[in-house]
C-alpha cells in the first residue's frame, strides 16, 4: 500500500449524512440521489468557510473552472453529437428536480433559499472566476 486515507478525513455521503446540521435533513428528504446531496454538502460546508473542517481541503481545489453546466444554449449546441450533450442536459434536469423538490416540500425551504444564495454570492463570484 502506498497511500492509506482515513475514512474521516473524506468528502462522501457518509460525511454528509454525519453532519451535525445537514445529517438528518439529508436522511428525512426521500429521492434526492447522493450526488446533489454531496453539492449541497459541498455548498453548506463551502458557506462555514474556517469554520469549515473540509476548509484545507477547499484550499486545493483549482479557483479556475470550466462545465458544459454552465453552457449557454450556443456552447451546448456545439456539443450536438457527443454524448456529453446528453449527459449535461440529464444532470441540468436533475439539478431543476432537486430544486422543485427542496423549494417546495421540504420545512428547510429557507434554510435552503438563504444557504444558496449567499454560497452562490461569496463563493462562486468573489472566489472563483469561471471560464467563458
Amino acid at each position: 500500500m502506498i497511500l492509506e486515507i482515513p475514512r474521516n478525513l473524506l468528502f462522501n455521503i457518509d460525511a454528509a449524512y454525519e453532519s451535525p446540521k445537514l445529517g438528518k435533513i439529508f436522511k428525512e428528504i426521500e429521492g434526492l440521489h447522493d450526488d446533489s446531496i454531496l453539492i449541497l454538502f459541498l455548498i453548506y460546508e463551502t458557506f462555514l468557510n474556517q469554520e469549515s473542517f473540509w476548509k484545507p481541503y477547499f484550499d486545493t481545489l483549482p479557483e479556475l473552472l470550466s462545465s458544459p453546466l454552465l453552457f449557454d444554449v450556443q456552447e451546448l449546441l456545439q456539443l450536438d453529437g457527443t454524448s456529453l450533450l446528453e449527459e449535461t442536459i440529464q444532470v441540468k434536469e436533475q439539478l431543476r428536480l432537486v430544486n422543485f423538490i427542496i423549494v417546495l416540500f421540504s420545512p428547510y425551504y429557507f434554510i435552503y433559499l438563504f444557504t444558496i444564495k449567499l454560497v452562490f454570492f461569496f463563493f462562486v463570484l468573489k472566489k472563483y472566476q469561471i471560464n467563458e
